[in-house]
């Protein structure tokens, strides 16, 4: 199991609380492509397939919290406006990452598939090698999955503007390679960790 990301000495202690027999840090800044290849290779040198990408990596970005109790459009235009230049890192990270890293990653992810005794290459039905070595209890294909938010379907913002779209941009880009992949027998699933959040009349609803 490797984890990426981009502090040394918190990757290191992240690996040392699951555990450090099985949990490999590797630092990596998933913004930057040629950071994300010099990780693949070091992964390559250790392992020759992977089974499970996540992309996990995201930022906040631009704060607009206290934007639905802007009392004058002025105020809202100044909230609205708050921190421009961190949309551009926002979606770096938290959306156009999904891409380069997923691509970075196809060929192990098809190396896992070939491990489990798949045909590879475009498939109009995924189908077993015969004569390949595997196990038919086990019909699982490589897999990413894609953490998103349920800020991508909230209208209420909750952490910012910036956030909320990035998030529904991850949300949409896992569904489209979901439909991408299938023919090669990769699946990509989306997954919206929710909060609580307290409505004006202080109701709470959990999401």
């Amino acid at each position: 199991m490797y984890l990426l990301g981009r502090r040394k000495q918190n990757l290191e202690d992240a690996a040392k609380s699951i555990n450090p027999d099985i949990v490999r840090p590797v630092q990596c800044d998933v913004s930057d492509p040629s950071s994300i290849e010099a990780a693949v290779k070091q992964i390559e040198k250790e392992s020759s397939h992977i089974d499970v990408l996540i992309n996990n990596a995201g930022v906040l970005g631009p704060d607009h919290k206290g934007i639905d109790k802007a009392q004058s459009i002025q105020e809202l235009q100044e909230i609205m406006k708050r921190d421009w230049s961190g949309w551009d890192t926002s979606f770096q990270t938290n959306t156009a990452a999904i891409v380069s890293v997923s691509a970075a990653f196809l060929h192990l992810l098809d190396e896992g598939n070939k491990k489990r005794g798949w045909a590879t290459g475009r498939q109009e039905v995924q189908q077993r090698v015969e004569g390949a070595n595997y196990d038919a209890n086990d019909p699982r294909t490589s897999q990413i999955i894609t953490v998103a938010s349920i800020a991508s379907f909230n209208r209420f913002v909750t952490a910012g503007l910036a956030y909320s779209a990035t998030k529904a941009g991850a949300a949409m880009l896992g569904k489209s390679l979901a439909t991408l992949l299938a023919p090669f027998g990769i699946r990509s699933n989306v997954i919206a960790p929710g909060s609580e959040y307290r409505s004006v009349s202080g109701h709470v609803a959990r999401y």
